[in-house]
């Protein structure tokens, strides 16, 4: 699962890999909206947290929950390259600053 969000998700994405348990806790670059990748992810089959469920800031606007289920391994590491892949897309449309 690190190597797939490793090689998938935009430059500026940082993660740490869980010592133990099953979730990734992903920092987007900024520009991206974890709200609208949860949206983009939704409409592709594929459901992730946001980060704004953990808060009632914005504080965590661009950081998602990944849980990394042990079943079927090939799948969930499909389903993370193709949550990159969109996450790629925002940031490399989204406005400069």
């Amino acid at each position: 699962m690190a190597a797939a969000v490793a090689a998938s998700f935009p430059d500026g994405t940082r993660f740490t890999p869980p010592r133990g348990g099953m979730f990734f806790w992903i920092e987007l670059p900024p520009e991206v909206s974890s709200s609208a990748l949860f949206d983009a992810a939704l409409e592709d089959g594929i459901r992730i947290m946001p980060g704004t469920v953990f808060s009632n800031t914005r504080r965590f606007d661009h950081f998602i929950r990944l849980s990394c289920p042990s079943a079927d391994l090939d799948r969930t590491e499909e389903a993370v390259r193709r949550v990159g892949r969109l996450a790629a897309r925002m940031a490399a449309h989204a406005p400069t600053r």
